[in-house]
């Protein structure tokens, strides 16, 4: 399977978060974005057509995403501060 599994891509993220390695927490993201934007598609109709990609600010499944993304990035940043903006 091409895509990873929604508990898969979480695993990757805990990982990242775990380490403190912002490359890392970047790749788990984008695979945990995929597990959500892919979940009702193939590989083979993805390949064809970006729509699975698109974000749509009207969609549950894109509103929960997104949600789930600043959560985790909120958590990466608590575990790990010297990432956070200097005032």
């Amino acid at each position: 399977m091409h895509f990873k599994s929604r508990a898969e891509a979480q695993e990757a993220v805990e990982r990242a978060i775990e380490s403190g390695d912002l490359n890392e927490l970047g790749k788990a993201l984008h695979m945990l974005q995929d597990s959500y934007s892919h979940e009702n598609t193939t590989w083979w109709k993805h390949m064809w057509t970006k729509e699975p990609d698109m974000y749509d600010s009207s969609s549950i499944r894109d509103q929960q995403m997104q949600q789930k993304i600043k959560e985790y990035m909120d958590k990466f940043l608590e575990k790990n501060p010297q990432y956070r903006k200097k005032k």
